[in-house]
Order: C-alpha cells, then structure tokens, then sequence
C-alpha cells in the first residue's frame, strides 16, 4: 500500500474501528478466513499508523515557525520532518529570489545535493527552475542511474555530480498562488516518488510552503526595523547598535576604530529650489555611491536627515582621514542626474577615531560631530578630524 494512502473508511465515511472486526473474527470463521481477516486487520492498523505518522509530522512542520531560530536551523528541521514521511536519501529547499527569476538553495540534506550547493538557476532553465515557473510538480522514476547536474552560471558546459539517482521529485512551493520556492527530493531506488506518492507529496509541500512563507515574512520585517525605507542603508537604530559591538570589540582586541559623520551641504537650499523629490534622489545616489566606495567590512548608515554615518573598524586615525578625503573628493566629482541635466553636490565630514579621541562609543560620535560642525563654518565640502 502506498505511503500516500490514507486509512480505509466504512460506508458512512468514519475511520476504521478495530474492535468491530476484532469481534468479527471470533464469529465462526474458518482457519483460512479467520488467516485472512488478521491480515486484513494488520494492514488496516498499518495504515493507522502511518496516517498519524503524517499528521504529526505536518502538525511538526507547522509548529517548527513558532522558535526564533535561524532561517537555517528551522529548514534543517523541516527537512528532517519532511524525511520522516517521506522516503528520500537527500533533498534541496530552493528559495525564489526576491526579484523573482532565479532560484538560490536555501538548505541542502543528504549525499546526493552535494553538487547543488552555491548554484544559482535561472527559471525555466532546469527542472528545478521548470518547476517553478510552470507551478508544476516533476516526478522521475528510472532503472537506470542519471546524475545530478550542477549548472552553471557562465552558460559553460555543466558539471556532472558524482551521486547516482533512480528517483527524482521536484515540487513547487506555493504561497497565495504565487512560487516562493521548490522543494526537491532523491533517492538512489527506482519509483519511490510514483503518481500514487503526489498526493502527501502536495500536502507536504504546502505545509512546507507554509512554514517557508513566515519565515520570509519574518526576515523581512527584522530587516525593515533596522534599514532606512528611503536609501536601503542602515538606520539611526543599527548604526549605534554596531558602534556599541565595535567599540566592545576595538577594546577587547586592542584595535582601532574610526567613525564618519558626513552632512550635505546646502541641502535645504537644494530642497527648496529643486524639491524634495529631488533632494530624495541625491540622498539615493549618494547612499549608492558610499557603498561602491567603503569596503564590505564597512558600515554605513542614514544617521538622519542628510547625515549619513560610518564606521571603520580596524582603521585608525590617518587611514579614516585619507578615506574621508577621497570620499568628499568623489562626491564632488560626480555628477548626480536629475530630469533636466545634472547636479553636483558636496559633502562636509567629521572624523573620530579609538583610542585617539575617546573610549566610549557616545564621545566618539560627539568628537566626530563636532569636527563635522568645524568643517561646516570652516567654509563646507572638507573634512575636519577632531581634536585630541
């Protein structure tokens, strides 16, 4: 019997009741009958069992959103359960990108996906990728071993997996209709995913879907609490959140740290002559154009207004000088288009740094704040370092 086969019902559609055909045995039934009915009655409470198996594991599926775990350690955890009733020697969670055309693995299990891992698909290029973009589910079943195949990017010949598989099951994650993601699944047996499987197959999905779908919703908000809605930078909250971290950090291990105070100058003209529109779009640009120019290690943020700050961990006082001047030098040469031609804006920056002018990370942003108020009266578009 199928694993995707729910347990037997009478004719008034209620589950089966083991005591009625227990009694039914003992009522006269010849040695070959009453062989007969133990059997059926054996498989009937197999099917029991490997009903409430399913449930549970969906019932597991649906509580495991509920810890504030990790996104990785509540996709271990539904691939675990998704294992527990489904036969499979490895599996893939392929999650959409938010831009909506590529498909990126989110969790990998078993020996069989090893060669999946970092790759990036294309929708419609694929199965995987098929899947997604048709909302259909593949199952593939063969005597005969076929490979997984690692795609690449470079459109370049594709890279053949050592793992042999004989059954294949690729399903697509659902959320209101829309694809979120796929899951897939791999055994190195034949017709272990068959027609018959689709049916647990769908509703495992869904609930998996499901589970995917809040945890997304859930970075998505942790993400919006700390990030500037308008330039996509770190937020006020973050930057002084990381300053604390950092400053811990510097003086743990004895190394500098420097902090950025950068104000546009004559941005309240700029707003009023061109509006605020306007002024949103140099802030943009300039958020861009700080990211491009800082290394990853880097943080940079919205401090407020037309502030933006950053900090330089393992930098000291000279090198966030010469940072700070090829920044305000950059941003004086670059001009920032707008409908009817172009602007060129200029920047005033206050440089501070651990240990040379403070200890704690809230005299450090005063130290920096003041020096950015010196370069401002002493004329803007400079940069002015505190004094020790």
């Amino acid at each position: 019997m199928s694993l995707l086969t729910a347990p037997k019902t009478d004719r008034a559609g209620s589950a089966p009741r083991v005591t009625r055909h227990a009694r039914g045995i003992t009522r006269g039934a010849s040695p070959n009958g009453l062989e007969e009915q133990v059997q059926q009655l054996t498989e009937r409470l197999r099917d029991l069992e490997r009903f409430v198996r399913q449930l549970s594991a969906l019932y597991e599926i649906s509580r495991i959103v509920e810890t504030k775990d990790k996104p990785q350690t509540i996709f271990a955890r539904v691939m675990r359960v998704v294992r527990k009733v489904i036969p499979c020697e490895g599996g893939t969670l392929f999650l959409r990108a938010p831009e909506g055309n590529t498909l990126t693995p989110a969790f990998s299990v078993g020996r069989c996906v090893d060669p999946l891992d970092e790759v990036t698909f294309t929708l419609g290029r694929g199965l995987s990728a098929w899947v997604a973009q048709e909302k259909k589910p593949i199952l593939l079943s063969r005597t005969r071993p076929f490979h997984v195949v690692r795609l690449n990017d470079k459109n370049s010949p594709p890279l053949v997996g050592t793992s042999r598989l004989r059954s294949f099951a690729s399903i697509p994650l659902l959320s209101e209709g829309e694809v979120i993601g796929v899951l897939n699944l791999y055994h190195s047996q034949p017709e272990v995913f068959d027609e018959r499987a689709s049916y647990l197959l769908r509703i495992v999905a869904s609930q998996v879907a499901a589970t995917v779908e809040r945890v997304l919703v859930y970075q998505q908000l942790q993400k919006q609490a700390v990030t500037d809605s308008l330039t996509g930078l770190a937020n006020h909250g973050y930057f002084y959140r990381r300053l604390r971290e950092e400053v811990h950090r510097a003086k743990r291990y004895q190394s500098p740290l420097s902090v950025l105070l950068i104000d546009v100058d004559n941005f309240k003209q700029m707003n009023d002559r061109y509006g605020h529109r306007t002024g949103d779009a140099v802030l943009q640009a300039l958020a861009s154009l700080l990211l491009t120019q800082l290394r990853d290690s880097d943080v940079v943020a919205r401090y407020g207004g037309e502030e933006f700050g950053v900090l330089l961990p393992h930098t000291d006082l000279e090198p966030a000088r010469v940072t700070a001047e090829r920044l305000c030098e950059t941003i004086r040469q670059t001009p920032i288009p707008r409908r009817r031609g172009c602007l060129h804006v200029s920047v005033s920056i206050g440089v501070a740094s651990l240990p040379s002018h403070a200890q704690s990370p809230d005299v450090l942003v005063q130290k920096a704040d003041y020096a950015l108020y010196q370069a401002k009266s002493a004329g803007k578009d400079r940069v002015c370092v505190a004094e020790i």
